[in-house]
């Protein structure tokens, strides 16, 4: 029977370390989210309305995904 005790604790160590991981992860991902100022929201629209430069191009200068700078430009993320 040790070695089948031994062997639940090791599996139950395995579960918690797994779980420590999962929610490390989970908050390095939340942590490297960015943050634009007021002032990077102006100028992303800015640069939409007044310029040729496509959301690509912006996202690309800025360091965000180009979804987020398509959701900007409609007013679905930072309002309007």
């Amino acid at each position: 029977m040790t070695d089948v005790a031994a062997l639940v604790r090791g599996v139950t160590d395995l579960a918690a370390e797994n779980r420590r991981l999962r929610t490390t992860l989970a908050y390095r991902e939340r942590a490297n989210r960015k943050r634009l100022t007021p002032a990077e929201v102006a100028e992303i629209r800015r640069l939409a309305e007044t310029t040729s430069l496509t959301q690509r191009e912006i996202a690309a200068s800025f360091d965000v995904n180009p979804a987020t700078v398509s959701r900007i430009v409609r007013g679905i993320y930072y309002g309007q």
